[in-house]
């Protein structure tokens, strides 16, 4: 699962405009990296917003993924303001009218990696993606957290690597 971090933030500030052109970036990107790295059999596709999924061999995850970060991390900064891009944040008024700090955009990578197919419905998928979004979304910069099953048992505690 892949999603822009501060997208909210970066589209009230910029446009709906902009805020299309940086999903459509991203969409790009994550097609590239599907010819580039992948095989006819990976499988993209748009959740909605600035969110993405990417279904590819679990040999194939973690490079794609970092991929995706770097292509992401080096372009999205030319759809930014100069100012924004050396300052290094936005400049916010916030719901109490104060003008908050917010950092510029940044992915989150979730990936769930399943070896022995031991993930029995796709919601599951989807329950392990969000939590590991919302913990990669706590951190600074573009992430990948991933979390791998091996033969375990339902209910057991997840691991973030």
């Amino acid at each position: 699962m892949i999603d822009i971090d501060n997208f909210k933030v970066f589209n009230d500030y910029y446009g709906y405009q902009k805020g299309d052109e940086i999903i459509s970036y991203l969409a790009s990107i994550i097609t590239l990296a599907v010819e580039r790295l992948g095989v006819k059999e990976d499988f993209v596709g748009h959740i909605g917003g600035d969110d993405f999924v990417l279904i590819t061999d679990a040999a194939r995850a973690e490079f794609m993924a970092e991929y995706i970060i770097d292509e992401f991390d080096k372009g999205a900064l030319f759809l930014l303001n100069e100012e924004d891009v050396r300052r290094g944040f936005f400049e916010v008024r916030n719901r109490q009218g104060e003008i908050s700090r917010v950092a510029l955009m940044s992915i989150t990578i979730a990936l769930v990696i399943s070896v022995d197919n031991k993930i029995n419905h796709f919601a599951e998928i989807n329950d392990i993606a969000s939590d590991l979004k919302k913990y990669g979304k706590k951190m600074n910069g573009s992430v990948v957290i991933k979390e791998r099953r091996h033969d375990v048992a339902p209910n057991t505690s997840e691991s973030h690597e």
